[in-house]
């Protein structure tokens, strides 16, 4: 199942974007993208809403959870997501 840095890294990805290139947009340092994206880090909560907010999703996509639920989301709910996140090294 997916976690939020699996989601963070798909969404970098998918926009095309470098973890330099995301940490500016963002405001942050590249190296925090980077702990993030290998759980070594979370981002507080301000700082995770300005990445939803970026990446035009909602908290609950972004920390890899079923909306209607609030449960983890079933793999078949994200295919396209899963399909590409098991592509990934």
């Amino acid at each position: 199942m997916p976690e939020f840095k699996d989601m963070l890294k798909y969404f970098r990805m998918r926009e095309g974007l470098s973890q330099s290139e995301l940490a500016e947009k963002l405001g942050v340092s590249a190296s925090r993208i980077s702990m993030y994206e290998v759980g070594k880090r979370e981002p507080d909560f301000e700082t995770e809403e300005k990445i939803a907010d970026f990446f035009n999703t909602d908290l609950n996509t972004l920390r890899g959870r079923d909306i209607e639920n609030k449960e983890p989301a079933a793999p078949n709910t994200l295919p396209p997501i899963m399909e590409y996140y098991n592509q990934l090294n």
